[in-house]
């Protein structure tokens, strides 16, 4: 469904008031807020609020989202969007609004919302080139436990992307790490560098027994600007399996494999799904695909996503106990 957008005049009235919303929070354009080099500028929060809006689904408020387009296309986190569900979008200064769901993507816990339009438009948020490199810090916006409104500052803690396992999609999501305490509720809030521009969506957060460890993790920038981009549902291809790696594994495990194997370990496969269709069995090690080696978790699924769901990848299998190594054929899933 095309999306309705405002006159050309409206949209370059609304960008102009955003550019100079956001020109406060330019280094040196305006006195900042507090002391010190890492100060953001007055007027920060105020414009990253406005472009901001809290997700409630059957009445619940299940997390944050953030204005991505003047037309009123909303960005916000998948595991948040249940089928079926009524789902609004409460905005500052203007309450609950319904939405209709326009795009997922599950593969980096994304979903695109479309407000219904409106004269002038909606306030939105940029989009960063990048994400800034590690060490810097970069500020998130959300609504946790039930607390509205809060800015909360973490710092860039990787250069490049990794993967994670999703609870709520039983497969992996690419993800970004952030060092910061996020709380439960500002999932799908936007990650914005110094000049408000977003570098990332609230994912999830990592979390032993419990306890939350202070580390983020945030759907990348560029499948940010690629759903946009497409406005449609993009599928992800999978082979149906969580994995460890070896290293992760207990001794009496580790003596089952030669010495210095290196690879994810299949812990759980998916009933029906294409490792399980193929043959894998779990505590099996793969050692590598298509005939390059795969050490890690990360190394094996930067392959898989290289490909399309229905492709081939030719996982090469060690079996322990001295049960040798074979390849395995596996026609990749979706989801």
């Amino acid at each position: 469904m095309r999306i309705p957008r405002p006159p050309r005049s409206r949209s370059v009235r609304l960008a102009l008031g955003l550019a100079l919303s956001f020109a406060a929070a330019r280094p040196g354009a305006a006195a900042p807020a507090g002391d010190g080099a890492d100060a953001i500028p007055r007027g920060f929060y105020d414009a990253v609020r406005q472009a901001s809006v809290e997700i409630l689904v059957n009445d619940h408020l299940e997390g944050t989202g953030w204005i991505a387009d003047a037309s009123g296309v909303v960005c916000t986190v998948a595991h948040a969007v249940r089928e079926g569900s009524r789902i609004e979008a409460r905005l500052d200064g203007a309450g609950r609004i319904a939405v209709q769901v326009l795009a997922l993507d599950r593969g980096h816990d994304l979903a695109l919302l479309r407000l219904p339009a409106r004269d002038g438009g909606y306030p939105a948020l940029p989009l960063a080139d990048g994400l800034p490199p590690a060490g810097n810090p970069v500020y998130l916006y959300g609504h946790p436990i039930f607390r509205r409104g809060l800015l909360v500052r973490g710092n860039v803690a990787r250069n490049d992307a990794a993967f994670q396992f999703s609870p709520s999609f039983r497969d992996y999501t690419e993800i970004v790490y952030l060092a910061a305490s996020a709380a439960p509720g500002m999932s799908g809030g936007p990650w914005v560098d110094a000049r408000g521009a977003v570098v990332g969506v609230q994912s999830q957060i990592v979390t032993v027994d419990k306890t939350v460890h202070g580390l983020a993790m945030a759907a990348p920038v560029d499948a940010i600007r690629e759903l946009l981009r497409r406005r449609e549902t993009i599928l992800s291809p999978t082979i149906g399996a969580a994995m460890d790696e070896t290293w992760q594994l207990g001794s009496d495990y580790l003596k089952t494999l030669p010495p210095r194997t290196e690879g994810p370990v299949v812990m759980k496969l998916s009933e029906g799904g294409p490792a399980a269709k193929a043959g894998l069995k779990e505590k099996e090690v793969i050692v590598g695909a298509d005939g390059q080696p795969v050490p890690t978790v990360d190394a094996l699924l930067r392959r898989i996503r290289a490909k399309s769901p229905g492709d081939t990848v030719t996982l090469r299998i060690l079996t322990p106990n001295g049960g040798g190594e074979r390849d395995v054929a596996v026609t990749l899933g979706s989801y």
